[in-house]
């Protein structure tokens, strides 16, 4: 069996204009360093699932200025980063109709992979996000919790980050940068 595990920002989701830190800050004329700050800081416990991303903004939304609620930021955070990349789902759809097994890769908390899931899970057949394993991509422990809950066979693996592919490479998995849509194919077809 081939298994073909996707990322999702900057694959399946196109890069936003600008990272939503910068976008919140500027809409609301709220202090960037220190939204920068805790996404660089605490929000990689969240990423890993230690600590719930409600919990950790609760007491940084007021310090930050940020007019609305935790739900208020998350919501507009989520909906503001979708940018989907449709050539990219159709040729998923192509792959599940052609007799491969399609899943998601990805570094997310457990509030964003819940919605994510909600807009993919037609897609895909799972979702192997840090925040459920308790590991994040490049960390080895990540692409070895992954290996165990997949059935024998090869897994093929695209990420934007070529710290990741590298990391997966190490892990025995055939993994390359995401280019195109075009170029998932040519690999496929190669193998």
């Amino acid at each position: 069996m081939t298994h073909l595990l996707f990322d999702i920002d900057g694959v399946l989701l196109k890069a936003p204009p600008r990272l939503f830190s910068a976008h919140v800050a500027e809409k609301y004329g709220l202090p960037e360093a220190l939204i920068q700050r805790f996404f660089s800081g605490i929000f990689h416990q969240c990423l890993r699932g230690e600590i719930d991303i409600r919990e950790a903004l609760a007491p940084e939304l007021p310090m930050w200025g940020y007019p609305g609620t935790v739900d208020d930021f998350l919501q507009e955070w989520f909906h503001e980063d979708f940018v989907l990349n449709e050539d990219l789902l159709q040729v998923v759809q192509h792959l599940n109709a052609s007799g491969y097994t399609c899943h998601l890769a990805t570094n997310q908390e457990k509030h964003r992979a819940a919605y994510l899931w909600e807009r993919f899970k037609d897609h895909f057949v799972g979702m192997f996000a840090s925040s459920h394993l308790g590991a994040k991509k490049p960390e080895p422990e990540y692409f070895q919790k992954v290996r165990e809950k997949l059935p024998d066979g090869e897994i093929y693996f695209w990420d934007d980050q070529p710290k990741n592919v590298e990391a997966a490479q190490e892990a025995g998995w055939k993994a390359f940068v995401y280019l195109s849509e075009k170029a998932v194919l040519e690999v496929l077809q190669s193998k």
